[in-house]
């Protein structure tokens, strides 16, 4: 009788530990990055108009954009808003979802997908550290955009633009002094990039 009292004790004390850490977890990632909250309407950014949406979450998600995330913040939940928020464009339908494991491949093979070599020891040291821990640092942000019309220059006999999409993990915004300041190349590392299509330049 004492044997299986002990057991139940331990299985007690385990669920309440597992139960802080849990606590601790999401106290340091979900409720520390609002704009990483699920939402009812994960789309509303784009008019503004949701009743439901707060002026906290609003400025939460405009910082996150120019700042980045505000705390060290799971690849994983990191990968599922950037997914949830990009299907709010039916131009990317056609794509398919980011995943955990394109982020961290292409951080291993940043080298020849992004056609430079690494800028310094501490740049190293950082991938190194995101792809080992599944984390991404504060002030970085998951960013996508689609194929846009560029100068193509005078040896194509139409002007034309490529269409696809293209997704970087942008490093170091809160660094920024300003946010018009473009980013740094060394602060961004491209993590896909296709262009099935083009069209002429509209």
């Amino acid at each position: 009788m004492n044997k299986f009292k002990f057991i139940y004790l331990a299985v007690f004390v385990f669920a309440i530990f597992s139960g802080l850490v849990l606590l601790y977890y999401l106290n340091k990632t979900v409720f520390a990055e609002p704009s990483l909250r699920s939402s009812k309407n994960p789309c509303w950014f784009k008019g503004y108009d949701e009743p439901s949406i707060g002026y906290e979450e609003i400025m939460a998600r405009q910082n996150r954009e120019m700042y980045g995330y505000s705390v060290d913040v799971p690849l994983e939940m990191a990968v599922n808003k950037f997914n949830e928020e990009m299907r709010c464009y039916p131009y990317y339908d056609e794509f398919s979802d980011l995943t955990e494991d394109e982020v961290i491949a292409s951080l291993i093979d940043f080298d020849s997908h992004n056609n430079q070599p690494n800028y310094s020891e501490s740049r190293r040291e950082e991938r190194k550290k995101m792809i080992n821990e599944k984390f991404l640092p504060k002030g970085s942000l998951l960013r996508f955009e689609g194929g846009r019309c560029q100068d193509t220059g005078s040896f194509l006999p139409h002007d034309l633009c490529a269409k696809g999409l293209k997704i970087s993990l942008i490093l170091n915004l809160d660094k920024k002094e300003d946010v018009k300041i473009p980013t740094l190349y060394e602060d961004i590392f491209v993590i896909r990039k296709t262009l099935p299509k083009f069209q002429p330049r509209q």
